[in-house]
């Protein structure tokens, strides 16, 4: 009632509020917040935690990460996803600075983030900058994610970019392959990556994914 009839009352004592917030972290709690989004109570609560991801420690940057991916709108998370795309593989955490630390941490919770945002196909493109080095872990779970989400069509001319990565992330290629697409293109996938790839643990792996098919 009182977001209802006396908004300025919750958004006057948004610092006590917000620390109610942490458990906020689902589906049915930030539709009924994003119902208020009029009176500006989304943007103010945003602010606050686009500034507290900054400051605070890993396991709390992935709640606010989650709780940012939920109340932004599209614009504004592909935007946060862009901001933070990272530069470098491998961060040497013995030779890194505390700002470069901190940023590694942002990065990290906002790739994990992605899978609850609202606009998966849209960022996938940004995702897969994030499928490296440091952040390949931790952006897998929203990849899975923006795969299953994205239509067939739009996948093809992907898949062969991404089998051109790393060997870790070429076995993760063959798995949403299989994932997404009908048997007989990763019938012809299959047979393109042995022809093409003979790394022995790519073979393997193409083996495991594709038993099922027999």
């Amino acid at each position: 009632m009182v977001l209802k009839y006396k908004p300025k009352v919750f958004t006057e004592n948004i610092d006590k509020i917000v620390i109610c917030m942490n458990k906020w972290t689902n589906s049915i709690s930030t539709k009924f917040l994003k119902k208020y989004e009029h009176n500006g109570l989304v943007k103010i609560i945003t602010d606050f935690y686009l500034d507290k991801l900054k400051k605070t420690d890993e396991e709390n940057a992935d709640k606010i990460a989650k709780l940012l991916a939920l109340i932004m709108t599209r614009i504004e998370f592909l935007k946060l996803l862009n901001e933070y795309v990272p530069t470098i593989d491998k961060l040497n955490l013995t030779e890194s600075t505390e700002e470069e630390r901190n940023v590694l941490k942002i990065q990290l919770a906002i790739a994990k983030s992605v899978r609850f945002s609202s606009c998966h196909m849209d960022a996938l493109p940004v995702l897969l900058k994030y499928c490296r080095g440091d952040c390949l872990q931790s952006a897998l779970h929203s990849l899975y994610k923006c795969f299953s989400a994205t239509p067939e069509n739009n996948l093809k001319l992907l898949i062969n970019i991404l089998l051109k990565n790393s060997v870790s992330f070429r076995k993760h290629t063959v798995c949403l392959a299989t994932m997404v697409f009908p048997v007989k293109i990763n019938e012809d996938l299959c047979h393109k990556i042995m022809i093409n790839d003979q790394n022995d643990s790519i073979q393997k792996h193409l083996f495991i994914s594709s038993y099922k098919y027999f």
